[in-house]
């Protein structure tokens, strides 16, 4: 109580005469603003913004969300020691007191000053190196990518162009940060784990991270806006879906791979030969059969909102890029040979 006592807050200081201040101020019952649980809330909140960001092609916004998820996962693991760890470097009493869970002896309006990343980064990796404060500084410099694209993006608007490398990197300090708190990284990614693993794999492309990302989003849209009960309506989706994409030959229905429910491909048709299975006996070699291909450039699902395009997304995501759509009649051979061919550029 004496320490209550003492209204000159200028002379205290050190972190030794902080934890023994936080000692004093803790009490049974005493509960602080900001716990573990209350930051991996928030975390979770930005690593799905993050996620969602870089699925949409704003790598500013996902460099931003995702720095915030890093900072507040690394508070979240000092939390869990002792919500008085995230007190800043320069010593706030009040903020110790409140931190402490003593903040009804405080005024309202008073605002907490915490730790920021870096420094909450150096604090963890100096915990985990025996108290040697230049290993702290070491590992936190591992993530130094994500703090300057979200300052940037803060301070300025401006990424820094490696949306790639920050993505990679503030998953992989997430995974090393939910490892020393004994979580898994499902427990910050939810739906989205499979893209962040995906994230932490150094061998995947740019192509399989994107979908993965686009998969788990659209296997997220699904769970939300559907349930067992809804089997029915779904059922009548695939059929109206079936119908409007069989008829015209730039369409054609297919089972999504997110959500194993109808999409449509789509692309460009043309006529190819195929060999008759049936005539491998035959003595004498007869014409291919000609049939109506389907060149497929997109895939789209009505029912979780998935889009790939390209062949290479087309591939990782295990769908088709051409289906024989029937036997080629007369007319459709006309067509071709009447189609307008491009030679530089120009259609003649």
């Amino acid at each position: 109580m004496r320490i209550f006592e003492q209204r000159q807050y200028g002379h205290v200081g050190g972190a030794a005469t902080a934890l023994a201040l936080a000692e004093a101020l803790t009490r049974a019952g005493a509960t602080s603003p900001v716990t573990t649980e209350s930051l991996m809330t928030s975390a979770r909140r930005h690593a799905a913004r993050g996620l969602r960001a870089r699925d949409q092609g704003e790598h500013d916004d996902a460099s931003l969300q995702l720095g915030i998820m890093l900072e507040h996962l690394a508070k979240a693991y000092l939390a869990s020691l002792h919500p008085t760890l995230l007190l800043e470097r320069n010593f706030d009493f009040l903020s110790l007191v409140r931190l402490a869970g003593q903040g009804q002896r405080i005024k309202p309006g008073h605002i907490i000053k915490t730790v920021g990343m870096t420094d909450a980064l150096v604090r963890i990796g100096t915990l985990q190196a025996t108290g040697n404060e230049e290993a702290g500084r070491r590992w936190a410099r591992d993530f130094n990518l994500v703090l300057q694209a979200r300052n940037g993006v803060a301070h300025i608007g401006d990424d820094g162009g490696l949306a790639d490398q920050v993505a990679q990197t503030a998953v992989r300090g997430a995974a090393e940060i939910l490892g020393l708190m004994n979580r898994s990284l499902s427990e910050l990614f939810a739906d989205l784990t499979g893209a962040a693993e995906t994230l932490l794999n150094e061998h995947a492309t740019a192509v399989q991270q994107l979908v993965s990302l686009r998969l788990a989003q659209a296997r997220a849209r699904f769970a939300e806006r559907y349930g067992p009960a809804d089997e029915e309506r779904l059922n009548a989706l695939d059929t109206v879906t079936s119908a409007s994409s069989d008829a015209p030959n730039i369409q054609h229905p297919q089972r999504c791979p997110a959500c194993h429910r109808l999409g449509v491909l789509s692309g460009t048709w043309d006529i190819d030969g195929v060999d008759d299975p049936d005539d491998d006996d035959e003595p004498f070699a007869k014409p291919a059969r000609l049939v109506l291909v389907l060149a497929v450039d997109a895939f789209r699902c009505p029912v979780c909102v998935l889009g790939l395009g390209g062949p290479e997304e087309l591939r990782e995501a295990g769908l088709p890029q051409s289906v024989t759509l029937r036997q080629a009649t007369d007319e459709d051979i006309l067509m071709v040979l009447n189609e307008p061919k491009v030679v530089d550029g120009d259609r003649s």
